[in-house]
């Protein structure tokens, strides 16, 4: 992870030079300086973040590929089962005509 550039030594100088107490000065800026390296994203983060979120990404794909898979083998499972069973039908149908007729 990289750090933002922030010059802390020419903070102060620019607050000194407005007539702010050097000491003063220099705890605004070890605190700005602390801020931005704990609060904001650098583009490295950023990056990071995006690698992350491409392999979730992935990841949920190749899941999905697999819920549609097993859903497709299921629905021929259930249209091979519901043909054997109109099969089983029509076989009974024409034994019963071909005993009675």
């Amino acid at each position: 992870m990289s750090t933002l550039a922030f010059d802390t030594h020419k903070f102060v100088r620019d607050l000194t030079k407005a007539n702010m107490p050097e000491e003063q000065a220099e705890v605004l800026a070890q605190h700005y300086a602390n801020l931005l390296s704990d609060r904001l994203a650098t583009k490295d983060d950023i990056s990071g973040l995006k690698k992350d979120m491409m392999h979730l990404e992935e990841r949920l794909d190749a899941k999905i590929d697999h819920l549609e898979e097993r859903l497709n083998d299921r629905i021929l499972y259930t249209a091979v089962k519901s043909q054997m069973a109109g099969v089983a039908f029509i076989c009974a149908v024409i034994g019963l005509m071909l005993k009675y007729f």
